[in-house]
């Protein structure tokens, strides 16, 4: 089952976006890893967490997703803090990010409020899997046999696994 937020983003998804998954490439932890220190460079107290396929060491879109956790009410304060060492931020209404691309690997930032469902979510998925092997394997397995079907099937069998693990 999927929550009203996970349909209506979904719904955006263009129906013939293409996603290719990709074996872990370890050069993807260092790249993390220098993205980490530049913003914590600007300001050693921001919290920031490696998300994704990349920090689990598993197949994916050979992206790499970082998230700087503030309050809402710090995003702007921050967002000028990094713009120093990260440059020109896309904005939106809700978000602001960061887009790069760094030896073939995209690099997403996000300032990325904790007390949202939608991060405090992706958090805790990302300890369950961290700490669990066996649904580690399963959510790499959902991932490599749905990408065929494209980005939004995808991204829908991720959403459902990441429910059904929640529970």
């Amino acid at each position: 089952m999927l929550t009203q937020d996970q349909k209506n983003y979904l719904e955006k998804i263009p129906g013939n976006k293409k996603v290719v998954a990709k074996p872990y490439d370890s050069s993807m932890a260092k790249i993390a890893n220098e993205y980490i220190a530049m913003i914590r460079s600007v300001d050693s107290m921001l919290e920031v967490i490696h998300l994704g396929a990349s920090s689990l060491g598993i197949s994916g879109q050979g992206d790499i997703d970082l998230s700087i956790l503030c309050p809402k009410s710090e995003f702007n304060t921050n967002q000028k803090k990094l713009s120093k060492v990260l440059g020109q931020n896309t904005s939106g209404i809700n978000i602001i990010e960061w887009h790069f691309e760094r030896n073939g690997h995209e690099v997403s930032i996000y300032l990325a409020d904790p007390s949202e469902p939608s991060t405090a979510g992706q958090i805790q998925v990302q300890e369950i899997l961290k700490n669990n092997p066996d649904l580690l394997r399963e959510y790499e397995q959902v991932k490599v046999k749905s990408a065929p079907f494209g980005y939004r099937e995808y991204q829908r069998q991720k959403y459902e696994f990441y429910n059904k693990i929640l529970g």
